[in-house]
């Protein structure tokens, strides 16, 4: 199983764009996946407003038997959270003083044909285990279309 995104693939994008987990002062977004070949990038966005001890979310994968923690492994299928990227987002089109962070999990290989439900926790925020379903045909349709981009 390949330990994250190849590096030397172009992959298929689909912009997915929803509301996984909210709370009063926080939301969790599932923005995109880039597909490979050998596996799924999926690319959450979550945004809260400020406050102490504000932690990260989470973010769990159920692939029908129960949920799994990020860089666990469920019969041939591996999950590994990739280094989140935070940064404030407030300014003129955002709200004063609120964090992004982006949170990336590398899932080996393509999400199954039966869906996945990525599980949420973000207690410090008010989310506690909201479970929100992916289907995840466009990641896997879009898998098809990721190509080398060093020629062999």
């Amino acid at each position: 199983m390949t330990e994250g995104p190849p590096p030397e693939r172009i992959p298929g994008i689909v912009v997915v764009r929803e509301l996984v987990a909210q709370a009063p002062d926080a939301a969790v977004m599932l923005i995109e996946a880039r597909s490979y070949s050998q596996g799924c990038l999926v690319e959450l966005a979550a945004v809260a407003r400020p406050a102490t001890g504000a932690g990260s979310p989470v973010v769990g994968v159920d692939f029908g038997a129960g949920m799994h923690p990020l860089d666990g492994w469920h019969a041939d299928r591996a999950v590994r959270r990739l280094p989140d990227e935070t940064g404030a987002t407030g300014g003129a089109d955002g709200i004063a003083g609120t964090t992004g962070i982006r949170v990336r999990l590398w899932m080996a290989p393509l999400p199954p044909v039966e869906g996945v439900h990525l599980v949420i926790d973000w207690p410090e925020r008010g989310i506690h285990a909201q479970r929100w379903f992916w289907a995840a045909d466009g990641a896997r349709y879009a898998a098809w279309e990721s190509f080398p981009c060093l020629p062999a």
